[in-house]
């Protein structure tokens, strides 16, 4: 049997098993057959793989992610943890990559705790390799365990200061961002965030923002170049660069959720609001100027559809994959709000990814996600010049503050991440206990790590679920931006309003938009 054809039988197995392992309705008995053949398939690969192992021992590691976790962490303990000889054949490229597939697996696996006690081992052995570092953090941090990721954060800040200082590199005012920063067009903004924080702090003038190009995949080049041109603090590294300056990929820091704000390592949630609201861009001061070419290309697009250069549109973006994220909505509940633009004499253009559930035909809607030729400059064109956008808690939603354009934010989770612009609109889920046979009100979400973390744990949670925003309240939510829009006087907080952001602020939350008139008369029992 070839290398090839092990493959081919091992996809399946995985498939099934990781299935398995996140199916609590499953029979165990399939686990047990699963895990037998996995088991069968290893002993197999190491028949086969016998010469190429003592090459490249990552291919037979791989194949223990298909066993039970007692088994994969009592092997990578053995022979990769405690191996001096396994850091020494191996390269630190193949010992991120078998740290990459272990973090997933034990993500999607639902195993937060096993996964925690393997990294702590493999950080202890191979600190170099910033893998290790983002499993001990973003294991934590997907659970809610804000203690753990604090403490192990500044174990590891600690570790990277001590690098830099034997390396002679100014890790004080210059910042190496991975290509974690680029790859989610949500965290293309957050490179926006570091930026203004380091002139907030009157660093721009003596530290520099490196970008790593090198192997990364950019979520949409058009708006990273406008980022890197507004910003002369802001490089990017090649490719060559990388090679020959081994300190940019040393020093590369794969996190998002904390930032350096004013000397200190915050976590990204909570600070965001004060960056925005000290820079400015709150208030809706464009920060981005969308390019004439960018601009022009994507009114020849709208043109084509029957668009004019006396029209509006809204541009709408709503997260609606298959992958169980609580962060997900209903597309159907978007479609009153939808008529109710274009009865206004606006157009709609739903942008997404291909794989997203197409909207009923409806006169002066363009579905995009349906389109097959998509490209940078047209998403670019979609957030940067709508009158507005409907969105959820999505990477998109980042994006139209950069341009001065406000957004509804619709089925917000969790609850702290909101984008915080003063003109914005804001409606999170609620969060239902089966337990007190209730929906939890305000105070008690804030109080609980679900209003900061999407909990992976809480599909399967047997009392807590969310509830979405219904239809109507998205459609009155829209109702509430196109009259703010229509005037020119300051709109006021009704007294709901002002006491949702009394409970926010009694719990170190700073929301900046207003939360829906319509949506917290409907709910103010809750606060």
């Amino acid at each position: 049997m070839s290398i090839n054809s092990m493959y081919s039988l091992v996809k399946p197995i995985k498939k099934y098993y990781w299935g398995y392992c996140l199916n609590g309705k499953v029979n165990p008995a399939v686990g047990i057959i699963v895990s037998t053949v996995s088991r069968s398939l290893v002993i197999l690969n190491n028949a086969i793989c016998f010469k190429y192992s003592i090459k490249n021992r990552i291919n037979l590691y791989l194949f223990f992610l298909e066993v039970n976790d007692h088994v994969i962490f009592q092997s990578l303990s053995k022979n990769f943890a405690n191996s001096a000889d396994y850091l020494l054949l191996s390269t630190l490229i193949e010992r991120e990559n078998i740290s990459k597939v272990l973090f997933h697996y034990y993500m999607l696996a639902n195993r937060a705790e096993y996964g925690i006690k393997l990294f702590e081992a493999l950080v202890a052995t191979d600190p170099a390799n910033k893998m290790n570092w983002r499993g001990l953090l973003d294991l934590p941090f997907y659970i809610g365990d804000e203690k753990r990721v604090n403490k192990y954060f500044d174990r590891y800040i600690a570790f990277k200061n001590n690098q830099a200082i034997s390396d002679n590199i100014d890790l004080t005012n210059n910042m190496y961002l991975s290509e974690y920063f680029t790859y989610s067009i949500g965290h293309l903004s957050i490179i926006v965030d570091y930026a203004l924080a380091m002139q907030i702090d009157n660093r721009s003038h003596g530290g520099t923002i490196f970008i790593s190009l090198a192997a990364a995949k950019i979520a949409n080049k058009s708006i990273l170049d406008l980022i890197v041109n507004t910003f002369k603090n802001i490089e990017y590294v090649s490719e060559r660069d990388v090679i020959q300056t081994q300190h940019i990929k040393k020093y590369e820091n794969p996190f998002v959720y904390k930032i350096n704000f004013k000397g200190q390592w915050c976590n990204w949630y909570e600070v965001r609001p004060l960056i925005h609201r000290d820079s400015g861009l709150a208030s809706l001061n464009r920060l981005l100027k969308i390019p004439i070419k960018c601009k022009e290309k994507g009114f020849r697009f709208m043109q084509s559809f029957g668009f004019s250069q006396e029209d509006w549109f809204v541009t709408i973006h709503i997260r609606d994959r298959n992958d169980g994220s609580l962060r997900n909505s209903k597309t159907n509940t978007y479609i009153e709000a939808i008529h109710q633009i274009t009865s206004k004499g606006g157009w709609v253009v739903r942008i997404g990814g291909k794989n997203s559930i197409p909207l009923p035909r409806i006169p002066n809607v363009i579905d995009y996600t349906q389109i097959v030729e998509q490209s940078h400059f047209l998403d670019t064109y979609f957030l940067a010049e709508c009158l507005f956008s409907i969105q959820t808690t999505s990477g998109p939603a980042n994006i139209p503050i950069l341009f001065g354009r406000p957004t509804i934010q619709a089925n917000c989770f969790p609850i702290r991440h909101t984008v915080p612009c003063y003109k914005d609109i804001f409606m999170p889920k609620l969060v239902y206990s089966k337990r007190l046979n209730r929906t939890l009100n305000f105070s008690e979400v804030f109080l609980s790590s679900i209003s900061s973390t999407e909990i992976s744990s809480l599909a399967d949670d047997d009392d807590l679920s969310v509830v979405d925003n219904s239809s109507l309240e998205i459609l009155e939510a829209c109702n509430e931006m196109l009259a703010a829009l229509d005037s020119s006087s300051l709109e006021t907080l009704t007294p709901l309003q002002a006491r949702f952001n009394d409970i926010a602020i009694d719990h170190d939350v700073t929301i900046f938009p207003k939360i829906s008139k319509f949506f917290i008369e409907q709910h103010k029992h809750l606060i």
